[in-house]
């Protein structure tokens, strides 16, 4: 496993049984007894961008090898810095509009032996190289001191613009740092300047950052990195880092810690997946190196959560280090919901793996390849032996959504369109990275790393950009607008005027803003979904609250209305004469209240309903008491004071037995409601425990129009000046 966690000074073409590095450092006993899986060692030679004519999907259509000797990188490489042990794509850094790239360099010297390094390189869209900045010890902005044998840049993973200055970030793994104690690793959030060099930092580790206790020597923790994107919704995104050779349940079968950041880059609060922690379920062997990489579909299962992609390049289930991939549909918790396992006994995957191939030493999620709507996954194999010992291969499976493989296709020497050329234990593929679509013809493309290669001195590493073929579309619906698209809206609804092929929908399109109060909603040709005729909720019930919920559309509640005219005085009697309830009587009186005008309230002599409704608060919950409907009269209901307000008259109480009602408008205390009631048809509410009303804290008086809304309310709170079960009396 040295092309994870160092390398030798000394160039073989055999497969090694011990590590360690220049530095001389100590090697763990448990990485020493894996290295039989792997041999690391490697000539290379460079070659130019060949473009080729392919039309399948996952097909290389060009290529370009980024070196010191090609590719148009200016930057110097020395022996066995290793450039290309990590790639991703950051974002466009420096505004042309082209996503721009990082690359580490593991090995490199900048500081000490193995301490480490990051560069940024600007990209054109034939993936050349137009300029870069070194990040190291000693350039770049980094204050943070690095190490000898810290291994920065040994990951990394663009994670969007995580402090709001609209320049994309950069976190950087360090598996071989040693805060808090040997090899327990680290990882940097590298906050950007947009000509690559670093703002400002914050180190995540044993010791800072937030992590708290947890890592333990020799984890190499910070190995792999990926950006889950917002998976709890607190707004800021969140990261998995791979820590393989973690001891949880057994011997190096390694762990993922899922880390849930605050927006200055600290933790706020993190879980952990391994054998034994997090949902696996207790799946792994000792030396699965699981965390040996990580990725991140968008949402393979269509759940509206990320699923997590886990290399497990140890993986000895079918044959010694063959390696595994584990895909992990989360939970927002960061918690395991499901799993599915592939290799070449499950998950589909009908590719025979060889003994030593370490299949999952990367992993990247690409984007929809041949446009049947699900993300595919790249995955290195880099002990592959096709054209010869250990030049690696890249499988590219296309998935189904149940996590399964429905196919695949072999990226390598004597494939897929692929022209090279690669050598002898040049180990394509120990590092991948979806770029998005770099050369503008619709489809994702990959990076890929050899940080073994020799161009131009020995060990100094090389990457791959590889330009591939497919069924355009396939970045359609991530929220990111690429070339060819006309929108994206973060989905692949129809039904939202931004379609399913990332285009406006037609003018007059049904569509949903996902307000169902909004009615029958069109679109209008650019992008936009236009309200209908707003819905109109009434259960006819005057006295319960109609009202419109986005998602469930009309509901109805039976407390008292808000947002009602209030008074400055008020008083209420009630009397109740049971069993002779001829005699029995209601008075209510609103006065001083609240600015009240004529037009306010409405037309009740031709079309609008009145009602007086008592609510009663038991133990804090108000609940319908009694309620008393005016309806509209040309009889009962005449203007009064010359529009100064109406007023209803009914002897005989026929409607609730209420006999006058008199509204009055006015300016801000000044306006007046009275009303008096009585008589068998007076609907009373009724006494509760011996007194009339539990008054637990209120009882609320409201006179609303039933067709307006409008409405004038009294609340009287306890003690009342009486109550038992024949009065109640209160003012206040």
């Amino acid at each position: 496993m040295q092309h994870l966690f160092g390398s030798s000074s000394v160039r073989t073409t055999t497969r090694v049984t011990a590590c360690g590095g220049p530095t001389g450092r100590r090697c763990d006993a448990r990485l020493a007894s894996g290295l039989v899986l792997f041999g690391w060692l490697t000539v290379a030679c460079a070659g130019p961008a060949v473009r080729t004519a392919h039309a399948l999907p996952g097909e290389v259509g060009a290529e370009q090898r980024i070196s010191s000797t090609s590719g148009g990188f200016g930057g110097v490489l020395n022996d066995q810095d290793q450039f290309g042990s990590s790639v991703t794509r950051i974002g466009d850094l420096n505004g042309d509009a082209v996503g721009d790239l990082a690359a580490g360099a593991a090995r490199d010297g900048d500081g000490g032996a193995g301490a480490g390094a990051v560069w940024v390189l600007f990209a054109a869209t034939d993936a050349s190289v137009i300029g870069q900045t070194k990040i190291s010890a000693t350039t770049g902005g980094l204050v943070s001191t690095l190490e000898i044998g810290d291994q920065f840049g040994n990951a990394v993973a663009g994670i969007g613009d995580l402090d709001g200055d609209e320049v994309p970030d950069l976190v950087v793994g360090a598996d071989g740092d040693d805060d808090g104690g040997v090899d327990r690793g680290a990882v940097y959030v590298l906050f950007m300047n947009s000509n690559g060099t670093v703002k400002a930092e914050q180190k995540i580790s044993s010791t800072d950052g937030g992590l708290g206790s947890g890592l333990v020597d020799g984890d190499r923790f910070g190995t792999a990195v990926a950006s889950l994107g917002d998976l709890d919704g607190d707004g800021v995104v969140d990261l998995a880092v791979g820590a393989p050779l973690s001891d949880g349940g057994g011997m190096a079968r390694g762990a993922v810690w899922i880390l849930f950041l605050n927006p200055d880059g600290t933790v706020r609060s993190s879980s952990r997946i391994d054998d034994t922690t997090g949902g696996l379920g207790g799946n792994l062997a000792d030396f699965d190196l699981f965390g040996v990489s990580v990725g991140v579909f968008r949402d393979l299962d269509g759940d509206q959560v990320v699923d997590l992609v886990v290399g497990a390049s140890g993986d000895s289930q079918s044959g010694t280090g063959r390696g595994a991939v584990w895909i992990l549909n989360l939970t927002t918790a960061g918690a395991v919901g499901s799993v599915q396992k592939i290799n070449d006994t499950s998950g589909g995957l009908t590719a025979t793996l060889d003994n030593a191939d370490a299949f999952g030493a990367s992993v990247a999620a690409v984007p929809d390849l041949n446009g049947d709507g699900v993300e595919e996954l790249a995955v290195g194999a880099t002990g592959d032996d096709t054209g010869g010992v250990d030049r690696g291969q890249v499988y590219i499976l296309f998935m189904n959504a149940s996590s399964t493989v429905k196919s695949f296709r072999r990226v390598n020497a004597a494939g897929s369109g692929f022209v090279g050329p690669l050598v002898n234990n040049e180990m394509f593929g120990n590092a991948l990275a979806s770029i998005r679509d770099l050369n503008e013809d619709g489809v994702p493309d990959l990076a890929v790393g050899l940080r073994f290669a020799d161009d131009g001195g020995v060990g100094r590493g090389a990457a791959y950009v590889l330009l591939l073929d497919g069924t355009p579309g396939g970045l359609c619906g991530d929220g990111v607008l690429d070339p060819g698209e006309v929108c994206d809206d973060g989905n692949r609804n129809p039904d939202d005027c931004c379609d399913d092929s990332c285009t406006y929908a037609t003018p007059g399109a049904s569509c949903s803003d996902g307000d169902v109060c909004n009615g029958e909603e069109t679109c209008n040709g650019a992008g936009e979904c236009l309200p209908g005729t707003s819905l109109e909720c009434s259960d006819g019930q005057p006295c319960t609250q109609d009202r419109c919920d986005p998602v469930q559309g009309c509901m109805s509640e039976s407390g008292p209305a808000l947002d009602c005219r209030a008074s400055l005085r008020s008083t209420v009697l009630l009397t109740d004469k049971s069993p002779q309830t001829d005699r029995s009587k209601l008075s209510w009186k609103w006065l001083q209240g609240g600015e009240t005008t004529f037009e306010d309230l409405g037309n009740p002599i031709i079309e609008d309903t009145y009602a007086l409704c008592i609510y009663d608060e038991i133990a804090g919950l108000p609940s319908l008491v009694s309620e008393i409907v005016i309806p509209p009269s040309q009889v009962r209901w005449s203007v009064s004071g010359g529009q100064r307000g109406y007023r209803y008259r009914d002897v005989d109480g026929v409607e609730g037995g209420v006999k006058t009602l008199q509204i009055k408008t006015g300016a801000e205390g000044k306006a007046k409601i009275t009303l008096k009631a009585g008589g068998a048809a007076l609907p009373l509410p009724g006494p509760v425990g011996g007194a009339y009303f539990d008054q637990d804290p209120a009882v609320f008086f409201q006179l609303i129009n039933a067709d307006s809304g409008q409405c004038w309310s009294a609340q009287m709170t306890s003690p009342p000046l009486k109550t038992d079960s024949r009065t109640f009396r209160d003012k206040y």
